[in-house]
């Protein structure tokens, strides 16, 4: 992706007012720089720019790893669920495990670990039945089901978490943000296969939930998507090595006059948490991720954010014609992705029903 520099942006707007960037007082360079954060999300969510659009393929839930503690009663379900790659399958924690693998080397489950289905069936728990490590029941109490992962005698209820461990029904839908994942914005497809190298992808159905998105119920053991990430942030508080601690979603400012700064003229979001000691500074990208103004709406954004400055100083009559001309600078740039490069998107709506009374 193209992109223009935030300082260079910043600078842009400074022109425009009739101010010297490299004189702005700190209030200044904070309205500047929220307008610019507005403005950058207009532009950004105004069209499926495809430099700009991702396409990435995703699963439900994070690989196994060994170094992690797994828990049957875990709150979150990555933290209970995983992916196991050698058998294309998820499972879930059948108790408190960390080093134990789902299967074998010849796929057979181990004792901590259970299969993840949608629903699940077995037989009726029987007391006086001496279940063995592997057996599954359905407990008509609380009408769930179980897993017994440790040996236990007769007449061990299910509910003895120290014996069974309960089978959650697996709901595949995938985080809106996933570690090491790029985090999503809106979705405009998923598919089966890459559809980028694919001619004729099948598309999947999905629904937006709270939790993330839910591919229809038949969708494979993982799912393409095409997808525009979310606005990137921008603020005008400077990095400084001084600063005792940066915490995730921190975002900062390298100018290069603050120590330590590196003179990018960029934007950073803390990716990682971390103290000054010692200093990561922005360009250390296992602990920041750069914020890029995408080339195709930074002229747009320049204009449009002074005329936010103009409005907010009362020229109410010069702003809005400034907003238009800003607007028109964003018509141009799509003008070029669809009439002269021919790259058309179609956008299917459902007619709202109209009830007369």
């Amino acid at each position: 992706m193209q992109i223009t520099k935030f300082r260079d942006v910043l600078g842009g707007v400074s022109h425009r007012m009739g101010l010297d960037p490299d004189n702005l007082l700190d209030v200044e360079k904070a309205s500047l720089a929220e307008f610019i954060q507005s403005r950058v999300r207009q532009g950004w969510e105004y069209y499926p720019w495809p430099e700009v659009m991702k396409v990435e393929q995703r699963q439900y839930r994070p690989d196994y790893a060994g170094g992690t503690t797994y828990s049957n009663a875990a709150s979150d379900v990555d933290s209970s669920q995983v992916y196991w790659p050698q058998e294309n399958k998820y499972y879930q924690a059948l108790k408190s495990t960390s080093g134990n693998a789902p299967t074998d080397a010849s796929g057979t489950v181990n004792a901590q670990w259970d299969d993840l289905g949608a629903t699940y069936a077995a037989d009726d728990y029987a007391a006086a039945t001496d279940y063995a490590v592997g057996d599954t029941v359905f407990y008509p109490t609380d009408r769930e089901y179980y897993t017994m992962h440790t040996n236990a005698g007769a007449g061990t209820v299910p509910t003895n978490a120290s014996y069974w461990g309960k089978l959650t029904p697996f709901v595949k839908f995938i985080k809106y943000e996933q570690t090491g994942e790029t985090k999503l914005g809106e979705i405009f497809s998923i598919t089966g296969k890459n559809p980028e190298a694919n001619r004729a992808p099948t598309s999947l159905s999905y629904s937006l939930i709270d939790d993330g998105i839910l591919p229809e119920f038949d969708a494979g053991s993982k799912v393409w998507l095409k997808f525009r990430p979310r606005t990137p942030s921008f603020t005008s508080t400077l990095y400084n090595n001084t600063t005792a601690n940066y915490y995730v979603g921190d975002i900062v400012y390298d100018d290069g006059s603050s120590a330590g700064a590196q003179n990018t003229g960029e934007c950073y979001e803390c990716i990682v948490a971390h103290t000054n000691s010692p200093a990561r500074t922005p360009d250390n990208t296992t602990y920041w991720r750069k914020q890029e103004i995408p080339k195709v709406i930074s002229e747009f954004v320049k204009q449009a954010a002074y005329a936010s400055a103009l409005l907010q100083d009362g020229q109410h009559e010069k702003g809005p014609l400034l907003e238009e001309m800003a607007l028109n600078l964003l018509y141009a740039e799509l003008d070029k992705v669809q009439n002269q490069q021919q790259q058309y998107r179609t956008i299917f709506t459902q007619p709202l029903a109209v009830r007369v009374s």
